[in-house]
């Protein structure tokens, strides 16, 4: 009879090392895009009584078009009538760095910001802006207690 459990590997300091890090970095990439969906879907549902779904989407596409010429992995963000989703992005993560996801996003906010800002003027922005301060101001208290 023969055993079908596989074959015990040994790891050395270094490679349980590795791991851990691995592990600990997507956790923090994966908060990181917590904030970040939580932000968009905030935005998401602010500008859609004003605009509509198809315009809301056709604005988030267009968004995420600029953003993807500089930042290639936000090709992984699907935008749908019912907003941006991140699991094609969640499947990549290994693959990009914290700072970088950080800048990526921010790029894709601003874009945003701006085709409404063209589109409505300052009105509807206004909002949104009030929106993202909020946000952020909750996510960096947060940061602090955990701190």
């Amino acid at each position: 009879m023969t055993n079908s459990s596989p074959p015990h590997r040994s790891f050395n300091h270094e490679q349980i090392a590795q791991l851990i890090s691995r592990r600990v970095a997507r956790t923090h990439k994966e908060e990181v895009l917590d904030v970040y969906q939580k932000l968009l879907q905030t935005i998401w549902s602010h500008i859609l009584p004003t605009l509509g779904q198809v315009a809301v989407t056709v604005i988030g596409e267009q968004a995420q078009a600029l953003a993807q010429k500089k930042h290639p992995m936000m090709r992984h963000l699907r935008v749908t009538l019912e907003g941006v989703s991140f699991e094609g992005l969640q499947e990549h993560l290994d693959e990009v760095e914290i700072e970088a996801l950080h800048e990526a996003f921010k790029d894709l906010i601003a874009n945003l910001i701006e085709i409404l800002t063209t589109l409505t003027g300052n009105v509807l922005v206004q909002k949104v802006i009030v929106e993202i301060e909020r946000i952020t101001a909750a996510n960096v208290e947060e940061e602090r207690h955990d701190d």
